[in-house]
C-alpha cells in the first residue's frame, strides 16, 4: 500500500507542469471567462493523472532497491519541502499558491512578489514540489518515479518555468526582467550556470587602467558590485552589477540601466560614458528619483516607475568627460 501511494504521489507531482502549461500560455483567455476556469482545468488535470497512471501501471511496483533505510536518507528532502511550503503559504498566500490570482478576475493590479523566499529564488513553490518528489523517489526506490523525476528535472519543470516567465514578463515588464537577472529560478540552477558577477569589479578596474591617472577610483562592495567614481564631480559615476547570465550597468544620478551579456559590451558602454556623451533627464519627487532617461549615440535608457500625473521636478544634466579620457563612443 505504501508503494502504491508513493507511485500515485509521484504521478501527481510529475503532472503539475502539464497542469500549469494549460494555464500560463492562456492566462489572459482564462481571465476573460465569466465562469471559474477551474471547472475546465481540474477535470483536465484529473485526465492527465489518469493517463499517466494508465501508462505507468505495469511498472508501479518495480524497484531499483528495497531498503527502509533509504526513507531516512529522504528525510532532509521532506523537511526542506515542508518548510518551503510553510513559508510560501505565509508569504505568498493561498490565492497565489493555487494560481487563482493569475486566472480569476483582474490581475492587472497584482504586484510582483520579490521578498521573502522569492528574494533568493524565483520559484520556491516548484523547489518544494521537487524536494518532496525526490524524497518519495529516494525513499521508495520505485523505478517509474526515478524516470518521472528525471523527466521533470530535465524537461517539464524547465519548460513550465520558461512559459510562466514569458507571461510574467508581459504582465510586469522591465521590473520582472531585472528580477530575472538578479535572482536565480532555483538555487541549483545558479550553481550550474556560468556567473559573470565575479568579474564585475575586475571590469571596472580594467577600465580604470585606460583612464588618466587620478581621474577616477573604483569602489568595490564585493566581486558582484562595483562603482567607478570620477574625480571630477561634473562627470558621471558608473555602477556595474553582475547577474546570472549578464551584467547590469548604469551611469549618472538616475535609475536607468543597461543589460549586457559580454564584458566587451560593458567596457564599450563605460567608455562611451567616460568620454562625456551622457545626457540625463531626471524626474524627482521630494528629493527621491522617480525615473530617469539618458540619451546619446545609440543608447536609449529605460523609463522605470515614472507616473506622468505625479508632481515632479525635472532636471536635465549633461555630464562631462573624465579628464583626458581616451574613451570613445561605444
Amino acid at each position: 500500500m505504501l508503494l502504491r501511494i508513493t507511485w500515485l504521489l509521484g504521478i501527481g507531482y510529475s503532472s503539475i507542469p502539464l497542469f500549469w502549461l494549460a494555464i500560463h500560455p492562456f492566462a489572459a483567455t482564462w481571465r476573460r471567462l465569466h465562469w471559474s476556469p477551474y471547472r475546465a482545468l481540474l477535470p483536465l488535470w484529473a485526465l492527465v493523472i489518469a493517463a499517466e497512471a494508465w501508462l505507468t501501471w505495469p511498472w508501479r511496483a518495480s524497484r531499483l532497491y528495497s531498503t527502509p533505510w533509504m526513507w531516512l536518507a529522504s528525510l532532509p528532502l521532506f523537511f526542506l519541502g515542508w518548510r518551503t511550503y510553510r513559508r510560501i503559504f505565509a508569504e505568498f498566500g493561498g490565492r497565489n499558491l493555487s494560481g487563482a490570482s493569475e486566472i480569476v478576475g483582474d490581475v492587472e493590479t497584482g504586484r510582483l512578489v520579490n521578498t521573502g523566499m522569492h528574494a533568493r529564488m524565483r520559484h520556491p513553490i516548484y523547489l518544494a514540489h521537487l524536494c518532496n518528489f525526490a524524497g518519495l523517489t529516494v525513499g521508495s526506490g520505485l523505478t517509474v518515479n526515478f524516470i518521472l523525476l528525471a523527466i521533470s528535472l530535465i524537461v517539464t519543470y524547465p519548460l513550465m518555468i520558461a512559459v510562466e516567465e514569458r507571461e510574467l514578463v508581459k504582465r510586469f515588464g522591465e521590473p520582472y526582467r531585472l528580477y530575472q537577472s538578479e535572482v536565480p529560478a532555483l538555487p541549483f540552477l545558479k550553481l550550474l550556470k556560468p556567473d559573470p558577477r565575479q568579474s564585475a569589479t575586475r571590469l571596472l578596474e580594467a577600465l580604470l587602467l585606460e583612464l588618466p591617472p587620478d581621474s577616477a577610483r573604483v569602489e568595490a562592495k564585493d566581486d558582484y558590485n562595483a562603482r567607478l567614481v570620477p574625480s571630477n564631480a561634473e562627470a558621471a559615476s558608473i555602477w556595474c552589477r553582475g547577474a546570472s547570465g549578464q551584467y547590469i550597468v548604469g551611469a549618472g544620478a538616475g535609475r536607468y540601466h543597461e543589460h549586457f551579456a559580454q564584458p566587451e559590451e560593458v567596457l564599450s558602454f563605460c567608455r562611451w560614458v567616460t568620454a562625456g556623451n551622457l545626457e540625463e533627464t531626471i524626474w524627482t519627487k521630494g528629493g527621491t528619483v522617480v525615473a530617469s532617461t539618458g540619451s546619446g549615440g545609440n543608447n536609449t535608457f529605460l523609463l522605470w516607475g515614472f507616473n506622468p500625473f505625479r508632481k515632479k521636478t525635472v532636471t536635465t544634466r549633461k555630464y562631462l568627460a573624465y579628464a583626458g579620457s581616451r574613451g570613445t563612443n561605444g
